[in-house]
């Protein structure tokens, strides 16, 4: 394989993953020296969930700390992308780009402003994109969005289409809350929502999730924008009304039973939270049956730093901040399920 004395490869390398390894891999194998590119916002303001793209600064000590490990960083200059071109369209030095095909347009660009500036063009040297083990290209985008882990491995198609019921042994561990707990403790109603409130307010999540009638009516009186309810019309089992402007005409409807997670739970999820995430609509899905085990699901199916909130029969609301670690455990909790 062709070597050269200085190449270049560049990107977002958000929530640094996998795929990121490879294509630096490549550059080192090939280049003795390796130009590294970190896009600024300035270039990555319009990708999904933009916000949520880690800082500059966290994003660079990530790509070091890979380099070192590699044992590649005394060979390394970085260089901050604020736009598609960067050093490479003007750097006479550079001889080669490395890429996957996802941005073979932009090299392409870079070289024909090579040429207008009489400059070489630059050899693409294309490195296939890796897939996650469902077969989709593993992104960071994909990653912010909850679907797959750093090392490729999907959180929800394994699942997606398997009704699953709950074992005995698991009942207890699921009494035990995912996330912060908001204790009654003998408080009022109003104290705990002002503090769920002020809670949400500070966080900013990227989706706000209500799990069951009670905490949705709450957090809808306080006029909290939620991003997806489920709903059962049912408080301890028993049948409750709820206002009639809560509920959405244009609900998913499913069925549910206690205990089970139904083979068609988990498209209703995700159908819900790509409608919002791409639309910013509000979502509902309406339960025929029991929603107790669909926080779960939520969790599963949710974009990153979106918050989960249901309530516990003793100990008052929970709200769990999805993170890669509580995927993760939720994962392998519905992993121990029955198959129906």
């Amino acid at each position: 394989m062709k070597s050269y004395p200085f190449v270049c490869v560049a990107g977002t390398f958000d929530h640094f993953h996998i795929g990121h390894e490879a294509i630096i891999d490549k550059a080192f194998n090939i280049g003795a020296k390796v130009a590294i590119g970190i896009a600024t916002e300035k270039l990555y303001n319009n990708k999904v969930l933009s916000r949520f793209i880690q800082s500059f600064n966290f994003r660079k000590s990530q790509v070091k700390t890979y380099l070192k490990k590699r044992k590649y960083y005394d060979r390394v200059v970085f260089f901050r992308l604020d736009d598609i071109y960067g050093p490479a369209g003007k750097d006479k030095s550079l001889q080669a780009l490395v890429i996957s095909r996802e941005t073979q347009k932009n090299a392409e660009k870079v070289n024909i402003i090579r040429k207008k500036n009489g400059l070489p063009i630059l050899d693409l040297i294309t490195i296939p994109l890796l897939l996650d083990n469902g077969g989709e290209v593993i992104t960071s985008e994909r990653i912010r969005l909850g679907l797959i882990n750093r090392n490729g491995e999907d959180f929800i198609t394994p699942f997606k289409s398997k009704t699953l019921l709950l074992p005995e042994e698991l009942k207890s561990t699921l009494r035990k809350p995912l996330g912060l707990v908001f204790r009654l403790n003998g408080r009022d109603k109003q104290s705990i929502n002002t503090e769920i409130k002020k809670y949400l307010n500070d966080k900013k999540p990227a989706m706000i999730i209500t799990i069951g009638d009670i905490i949705t009516s709450e957090l809808f009186s306080l006029k909290i924008p939620l991003s997806l309810s489920v709903i059962d019309f049912k408080n301890r089992r028993r049948h409750i009304n709820l206002n009639s402007r809560l509920i959405q005409s244009n609900g998913i409807k499913i069925d549910n039973p206690p205990g089970t997670i139904s083979n068609n739970l988990i498209p209703a999820f995700t159908k819900a939270i790509n409608i919002y995430v791409k639309a910013g609509r509000r979502q509902q899905i309406i339960i025929n049956g029991e929603e107790d085990l669909t926080a779960l699901i939520a969790v599963l199916c949710s974009p990153l730093q979106s918050i989960v909130l249901y309530g516990h029969y003793d100990l008052g609301v929970i709200a769990v901040n999805v993170d890669e670690r509580v995927k993760e455990k939720v994962r392998l909790l519905i992993s121990r399920f029955n198959i129906a």
